[in-house]
C-alpha cells in the first residue's frame, strides 16, 4: 500500500496590497505563484498546471529573490514560459512578514485585482482550494 504525505492549503487574510513588492505586469486582474526559492518546484509546478489548463486570466510563476534565483527558475522552466517568469525584490520581508515564518518553504499563489488581493493561498492546492481560488479569479 502507498502512504501519500498529506497536506492543506492555507488561505491568509490579506485584502490590502500596501507595503507588499509586487511584479510589474501591468494594470488589471493576473494571478501568480511565487515562492521564495527557486528550489520550490514542484508546488509551482501543481500552481502553474492548474493555472494552465482553467484559468482566464493572465498568469505568472515568480520567485522572490536576487537575479540568480530568476536564473534557476528560467533554468528548470520551458522556454515557451519564460515570458511568464518574474523576480520580487522584497528587502524588507515584507512577504514573509504577511504568509509567516512556518510558510518559507512553500509557495504561495494570488489573485490581483484591482490594487486588491482577491486570494492569497499558501502550500499546494488542495482540490477545495482551487475552486475557491479558481472562483475566486472571475
Amino acid at each position: 500500500m502507498l502512504w501519500r504525505t498529506s497536506y492543506e492549503t492555507t488561505e491568509i487574510e490579506a485584502t490590502t496590497l500596501e507595503g507588499l513588492p509586487l511584479p510589474e505586469v501591468g494594470e488589471g486582474t493576473f494571478a501568480a505563484v511565487i515562492s521564495f526559492s527557486p528550489r520550490h518546484f514542484q508546488q509551482r509546478e501543481v500552481w502553474r498546471r492548474l493555472f494552465e489548463a482553467e484559468l482566464a486570466i493572465p498568469y505568472f510563476v515568480g520567485v522572490i529573490g536576487s537575479a540568480d534565483d530568476l536564473e534557476q527558475l528560467q533554468s528548470s522552466t520551458p522556454r515557451s514560459q519564460h515570458e511568464r517568469l518574474i523576480r520580487i525584490e522584497d528587502a524588507q520581508g515584507a512577504w514573509l512578514s504577511l504568509l509567516g515564518e512556518e510558510n518559507k518553504e512553500s509557495a504561495f499563489a494570488f489573485v490581483q485585482r484591482e490594487g486588491t488581493l482577491v486570494v492569497l493561498m499558501v502550500g499546494p492546492p488542495t482540490e477545495e482550494a482551487w475552486d475557491r481560488f479558481l472562483d475566486s479569479a472571475r
